[in-house]
């Protein structure tokens, strides 16, 4: 990569962000060597990495099987928001995270690890193990009464519970939280996911009704 072009992406304080992204944004159009890959993860800038890990459309094997050990080495990054991102990166590749640790994220209910919580759900759903069963629903659950939990969380963590359960408990918990606190977007998103489809669980017309009705 071009010393001037490194600058750029290095030099992100305030305003210099805006550059930097647009920088990045023309460089990931074209296939990057694996060296590039190494350096753009190295960059100074988290939310940067972030930006090039949801966007790059190019990544081969090699690649992926660096940004796998890339990302089980920073998972206690103190950035909760760069976490959460690595988190959604290896669900959409469906790499191996331990899942003790994605548990333990589920715990924590302070500062910005809300981030952390939604992408790790997701994590979990999508690869659940039922031998974690009884633990899984005891921690969602505990968000799902937790006064601290931005409701956000809890939207998610009652949709999965009803998913795991089936329990009309969690489906009347998951719409008046929708409904009362305006998340038709986040059940909206959630729905989209191929495995979340009227195919494949009851009660999917009746939530898609809620999360598409006029506010």
């Amino acid at each position: 990569m071009e010393a001037k072009i490194l600058n750029i992406l290095n030099n992100t304080e305030g305003a210099n962000y805006g550059k930097a992204e647009i920088c990045l944004n023309k460089i990931i159009k074209r296939k990057l060597c694996f060296e590039d890959i190494k350096t753009i993860l190295s960059l100074n800038s988290m939310l940067l990495i972030g930006e090039f890990l949801n966007n790059y459309k190019h990544f081969d094997n090699n690649d992926l099987r660096y940004i796998e050990q890339y990302i089980l080495k920073n998972l206690d990054n103190e950035d909760k928001l760069f976490v959460s991102d690595l988190i959604e990166f290896a669900t959409y590749w469906e790499f191996l995270l331990p899942y003790e640790k994605c548990l333990d994220f589920l715990k924590v209910y302070e500062g910005d690890n809300t981030y952390v919580q939604l992408a790790v759900i997701d994590y979990i759903f999508e690869n659940l193990k039922f031998s974690y069963i009884p633990e899984i629903v005891k921690l969602l659950q505990e968000i799902l009464d937790s006064k601290e939990m931005f409701n956000s969380s809890k939207v998610k963590a009652a949709f999965v519970m009803f998913r795991i359960t089936m329990k009309k408990k969690y489906l009347e918990d998951l719409t008046d939280l929708v409904i009362t606190e305006d998340y038709r977007k986040l059940l909206q998103n959630m729905l989209k996911q191929k495995y979340n489809s009227q195919k494949y669980f009851d009660y999917h017309n009746l939530l898609k009704n809620i999360a598409y009705i006029s506010s």
